[in-house]
């Protein structure tokens, strides 16, 4: 859990909560807005970014898309989609606000 104050339209981290990590598999990409939700929001490929729509497109022909999130992670927003593989394993894509595919 974390604790912010906010002052002036501008969000201060005041706590994290001890042993929380952050997930290392979601790396950073785009900047969090103040007063920016600090948790996961699930978002629906009609509304994503052409960019984001564009790079989920390419990869529906390993499966069909399951979910998209758009996911908070050190101070930045990045778009977490995941996908049913015809082999029944689900893969995770990450990528940014422009389409490319986030590495970290």
């Amino acid at each position: 859990m974390f604790e912010y104050r906010i002052e002036n339209g501008k969000a201060t981290l005041l706590k994290e909560q001890e042993g929380v990590v952050a997930d290392p598999e979601a790396p950073s990409a785009a900047p969090l807005k103040a007063g920016a939700p600090n948790v996961p929001v699930e978002v629906k490929l009609a509304d994503a970014p052409e960019p984001v729509r564009r790079s989920i497109n390419t990869e529906l022909s390993n499966g069909p898309l399951k979910s998209i999130e758009k996911v908070p992670h050190n101070r930045r927003m990045i778009y977490k989609a995941s996908l049913q593989q015809k082999d029944g394993t689900e893969k995770t894509i990450y990528l940014n606000a422009d389409g490319t595919y986030v590495k970290d």
